[in-house]
């Protein structure tokens, strides 16, 4: 029987592994954290946090995984089936979190340890059927109920790692909590893993698939799943962080209440967020040491003084507004309403983002109000990068296949308003793969660098420069009133390409081939401009390469 043969991309494996290690240790953290509410109801709720956090994180590791998997022929997948997994592995983890929870016995721990288990094979093999493919899928039965019994063994060590009082008191700090999650993370991707062992591919006739069927491809996928997972992961950790300082926010209210004012400096002089404490006219009554690290004023620098000193630009008009409206009517619309994200002004006059609580007291006749603020600069910093991930080629740093394709309708939504025309440009290097096979990838990324810079260079700034992949790249020039300047760019390039490009201490003689389509001439929209742009520029290769065609229909 002839075998189609796969193979894996160990990048995405690691990063499935690393994905599964992520949700295990985040699902500790809310787990060990939901142990010390003292009431069951709140102990439920964020033990389905937990659950729901790890479910999230093994469906996404499962898929990564399946992407991770690579076969010589193109595979769809089914979006019902897909999401009929998740939804069983997100059901499954809290169910089985519950069970324990609710005896806490060695049986507890077997059937809650079954129903994870289960829930993690059923979402596999559920996600093996989602496969559709110009092939068939033979299983082995015996590394299946392997890959199960893992699936049940794994789920209930780790759900006693994670549950188990006992246990949970020995892995408090970091480094045993990474410890656990990096065993957990390593134990659920082993299921995974052996589940993929258990199937051999065998040709088949081509699938046509139904064009109602709802389908998903997972080469666009990867990248936005990879976000909106780490998300979904990450979410319930925030989750926590604003119920603690939702606590500590009551807690201090609790101590302007009862304590006098001189006991409650001893206790929020210590916190790790800034604690800063004004009357109602906006002078600053309190400065505890955070909020000196974090604004760089010492207390006595600060203290009778306005708050709206720590503010920057609009933040401080606003809030001399709200301090305005307090004082005429004696409510604001900032009290209570939960983490508000502002820009602060250190003292050297740098902005910090930041992220504010607020809360109002009264101490005898004197109102107060109480701000926990905390530096969000590293949150932010992640998110950039996050996004910078979604819409850039990390090698080039020119735009991806996603970011070139909203420009791109952009471009074609305002030329059909001001009625002008818009120039796709499909460029693919000639000679590249030559480059590659003779001085290796190493060598050949450096020339993928080298020919970005050398078409941002060519571009005017209003023109966008987009990496689709391998050595494409497209180049759109918007708001034209005829073809010339495409033309002219297109010489450039060229021009450009006949110069060799030094590479470390190498010369490399590339061309390229150009194709070039027009809004409105060539397509009406995205999708006819680019494959007509690509048809042109096959057609550049065929007459000879190192040269531009129009798209000419025939």
């Amino acid at each position: 029987m002839q075998y189609i043969e796969g193979y894996y991309n160990y990048p995405l494996v690691t990063l499935s592994v690393v994905v599964s290690m992520v949700a295990a240790i985040v699902a500790l953290d809310i787990s060990s954290f939901a142990f010390e509410y003292s009431e069951k109801r709140d102990r439920r709720k964020w033990l389905f946090v937990a659950g729901l956090a790890l479910g999230v994180g093994i469906w996404t590791m499962h898929l990564i995984g399946m992407f991770a998997f690579q076969l010589p022929v193109h595979v769809h997948y089914d979006f019902p089936a897909t999401l009929a997994s998740l939804i069983i592995i997100t059901l499954g983890c809290p169910l089985s979190f519950f069970v324990y929870f609710e005896k806490n016995t060695l049986r507890a721990t077997l059937t809650g340890g079954l129903i994870m288990g289960l829930a993690i094979s059923t979402m596999h093999y559920l996600g093996m059927a989602a496969m559709h493919m110009p092939a068939k899928m033979i299983y082995e039965p015996y590394i299946v109920l392997l890959s199960i019994l893992i699936a049940v063994g794994t789920s209930t060590l780790s759900m006693y790692i994670m549950l188990s009082p006992k246990l949970i008191s020995l892995i408090k700090g970091l480094p045993q909590k990474l410890a656990a999650a990096m065993f957990m993370g390593l134990a659920i991707s082993g299921m995974h893993y052996t589940g993929m062992a258990a199937v051999d591919f065998i040709p088949a006739e081509t699938i046509i698939l139904d064009k109602h069927q709802l389908i998903l491809e997972g080469e666009t996928l990867i990248i936005p799943l990879v976000i909106a997972a780490s998300f979904l992961i990450i979410l319930p950790l925030f989750a926590k962080d604003v119920a603690n300082r939702k606590a500590l926010t009551f807690a201090l209210e609790t101590e302007f209440l009862r304590k006098s004012e001189t006991r409650l400096r001893l206790l929020i002089e210590f916190l790790g967020d800034a604690v800063i404490v004004i009357n109602p006219k906006g002078f600053i009554r309190l400065f505890n040491r955070s909020a000196s690290t974090l604004f760089g004023y010492a207390p006595e620098e600060v203290m009778g003084k306005n708050i709206s000193m720590l503010m920057h630009g609009d933040n401080s008009k606003m809030h001399d507004s709200f301090i305005r409206r307090y004082l005429q009517t004696g409510r604001s619309s900032l009290i209570d309403t939960g983490p508000r994200k502002v820009e602060a002004l250190h003292k050297n006059g740098n902005i910090i983002p930041v992220e504010i609580i607020i809360s109002e007291t009264d101490e005898g006749s004197d109102n107060q109000f109480i701000g926990i603020i905390r530096d969000i600069s590293a949150q932010q910093a992640e998110l950039s990068r996050l996004a910078s991930i979604a819409n850039y080629d990390q090698l080039t740093g020119l735009c991806n296949r996603h970011l070139f394709r909203q420009t791109l309708q952009h471009a074609i939504s305002l030329a059909k308003r001001q009625n002008n025309m818009v120039a796709v440009m499909f460029l693919d290097l000639d000679g590249f793969k030559a480059v590659n096979d003779k001085y290796g990838h190493a060598i050949g990324d450096e020339l993928l660098k080298k020919v970005a810079e050398l078409l941002h260079r060519s571009t005017r700034e209003s023109d966008t420069v987009a990496r689709l992949g391998g050595d494409e790249f497209c180049i759109i020039i918007e708001a034209l009133s005829d073809s010339i300047h495409s033309v002219m760019l297109s010489k450039k390039i060229l021009q450009e390409f006949s110069k060799a490009i030094s590479v470390e201490d190498k010369l490399l003689e590339v061309t390229s081939s150009i194709g070039i389509a027009i809004y409105p001439r060539d397509g009406d929209n995205m999708e006819q401009l680019i494959n007509n742009a690509d048809a042109a520029m096959y057609q550049a290769k065929k007459s000879g390469k190192n040269q531009y065609k129009f798209f000419q229909s025939i």
